[in-house]
Order: structure tokens, then sequence, then C-alpha cells
């Protein structure tokens, strides 16, 4: 009797969870639904292998040839055009679209680089990803869903400025305080930033590609 107290109990809290927590899930199942569709593409185009081989290159030549500091420099900015992109989403009405769509070719981009890993370096190109790419993406994808639940947040409230029986003239705060909290969650990609220059610093001559 206890023990089915407890699993009804553990079983509420979870659906409360989910229920708070449904959008931040729904993006991140939209990362990888993103992912899954970059891996089936590249194995099924040469056009695109050879793409994702250009991208490697240069992402090796950047952290062989460049100092500490720019090669962070340069990873965050690289990281900034989709941060650009879900902001512009959140100033929107059809950004409640646009946003779960960003996000997916987040994850295709991704899946693309780790089908191109493991098809061309196998068991190196394996570890490469688990050992370096993985920690900083985990840090990114963070960044991707708290950036997309404010900016379709936001989205939702213009579009609710349409109805006609909806009266808000506090617009103005509500995108100051949406600029606010959009700069604080930057610091997350920062991270992710950070993160791959000192990984790619720690164990990147470890490899031979």
């Amino acid at each position: 009797m206890r023990n089915s107290a407890i699993l009804n109990l553990n079983r509420t809290k979870f659906f409360e969870v989910f229920a708070k927590n449904r959008f931040l899930i729904f993006i991140l199942l939209c990362y990888i639904t993103g992912i899954i569709f970059g891996v089936l593409w590249l194995k099924g185009s040469d056009a695109v292998f050879e793409i994702a081989k250009a991208d490697f290159d240069g992402y090796l030549s950047v952290h062989h040839e460049l100092s500490f500091f720019n090669i962070f420099i340069k990873t965050f900015f690289s990281l900034l055009p989709i941060c650009l992109i879900l902001f512009l989403c959140g100033t929107s009405v059809v950004g409640i679209v646009l946003v779960p769509i960003a996000v997916c070719y987040c994850g295709f981009d991704y899946g693309i680089c780790t089908a191109y890993l493991y098809k061309q370096y196998l068991l190196q190109g394996i570890a490469f990803n688990s050992l370096i790419l993985i920690p900083c993406t985990l840090i990114a994808v963070l960044g991707y869903m708290m950036l997309s639940k404010e900016a379709f947040g936001f989205s939702h409230q213009l579009l609710r400025l349409t109805l006609p029986n909806y009266n808000n003239t506090n617009v103005y705060t509500g995108f100051k305080g949406y600029c606010k909290r959009f700069l604080i969650i930057i610091l997350i990609f920062i991270g992710s930033a950070l993160a791959d220059t000192l990984l790619n610093f720690a164990f990147l001559n470890f490899f031979n590609f």
C-alpha cells in the first residue's frame, strides 16, 4: 500500500514537472529531430559530405593556428547568428512558428557534423565528438532552449495584441525585459565557447586528423 502511494506521488510529480517544462521538452525534441535529419541527409548526399568536410577542416585550421583568445572570440561569434535569429523571431508574431524551425536547423547542422566525423574517422571521430563537441554542444543547447522560450513567449505576447479584446499597452516594458533576459542568456554561449576552446587546447593534439 505504501509503495503504491509512493509510486503515485512520484508519477504525479513527474507529470507536474512535464507540464511546467513542456515547451522546453518540445524544443529539445526539435533539436533531436534536426540531428536525425542531418545524419540521414549526409548519408544520402556526397555534396553535403564535401560541405561538412570543408567546415570541419576550417574548424581544425582555426583551432590549430590561432591563439587561445582568438579561438574563443571566433567560436563565440560563430554562435551569435543563431542567437540573433532567435531574438528576431521573438519580435515577430510568426516567431511561434519560426523558433522551432530555427532550433531544428541547429540540430540539423550538428547532425551533419556528427555523421561526417563518424563516417570519415570512425572511432577517432566518435572519441572527438564525445570528448570535445558534445560537452560544448550540451551547453549551447541549454542556451538555445532558454532563448527559444523567451522568443516564443514574447512572440506569443505580440500575437495576442492582434486580438480585438486584448488591451495591453505595456509592450515597451515587456520588450526591455525581453532584451535584458536575452543578454543574460548569452552568458551561456560564452561558457560554451570557453569550453570548446579549453577542450581543444587540452585534447586536440591527441587526434590525428
